[in-house]
């Protein structure tokens, strides 16, 4: 009942954030040419009512979970993410 827009890179996930409304951006912490973390510092200064939940997934990366907490992530995932895990993260923050 979701509709999603996919981004490939960070560049393009901000262009699209810039030119679309959104309810909710899932960031995944480690991209192409923009951080996830760069991401959620940009977003909040443009969308700042719009939830963000930060993905990440090694273990030794956690810190980068805790830093996009702290830049104003919503929620945190750490890969693996099973779709029931995703899907329930989602409706808590769009309620």
């Amino acid at each position: 009942g979701y509709r999603v827009l996919a981004a490939e890179s960070g560049p393009h996930g901000l262009r699209l954030v810039q030119h679309q409304e959104a309810d909710l951006i899932l960031v995944d912490i480690l991209m192409p040419r923009i951080s996830g973390l760069e991401l959620i510092h940009l977003f909040r200064m443009t969308r700042p009512a719009c939830k963000i939940i930060s993905i990440s997934g090694e273990s030794v990366e956690r810190h980068y979970l805790d830093t996009a907490k702290s830049l104003g992530a919503h929620n945190t995932l750490k890969k693996p993410v099973s779709l029931q895990e995703l899907l329930d993260a989602v409706s808590s923050q769009l309620k």
